[in-house]
């Protein structure tokens, strides 16, 4: 009886082995050069479609495609979130006018971006030292 009892736990053991190996071979879906066709939605203008990133007008259905070969396809997404949130993690650009929308009224020294200024009478003009910058950096008020 000990005996049978350990073979059935053995069999069983074995068979949910089998049965969840199975399993995990049937999740994996295979893509082709042909799924982001079924995938990636109409209004989706740029796209991963498994093994090249491509590009379409909206509502043309004309894509472009780099043209790389590719023996194994990943699985295809659409782009246009990833590419907005790379728009807005970009570091912004300033120029010599940046510190007139982003120091407020109240501050009296400040730093534009590339010069030191000091506002006169008039709290919308500034006196800056006069230093040549190409490229400039974020404006700070420097009142402590």
């Amino acid at each position: 009886m000990k005996k049978l009892l350990t073979l059935a736990i053995l069999t069983f053991s074995i068979f949910m082995l089998f049965s969840c190996t199975q399993k995990e071979e049937q999740k994996t879906p295979e893509y082709t050069s042909e799924s982001w066709q079924t995938m990636i939605p109409e209004t989706c203008t740029s796209f991963f479609d498994g093994c090249n990133n491509c590009f379409r007008t909206e509502g043309s259905e004309d894509v472009g495609c780099t043209e790389m070969f590719c023996q194994n396809y990943e699985e295809p997404k659409c782009l246009d979130l990833e590419n907005s949130q790379k728009e807005e993690q970009k570091t912004p650009e300033y120029t010599s006018e940046s510190w007139q929308t982003m120091i407020p009224q109240t501050c009296t020294s400040f730093f534009d971006g590339c010069n030191n200024c000091f506002r006169t009478e008039n709290a919308s003009e500034a006196a800056c030292t006069l230093m040549y910058c190409e490229d400039y950096q974020e404006p700070k008020c420097m009142d402590e």
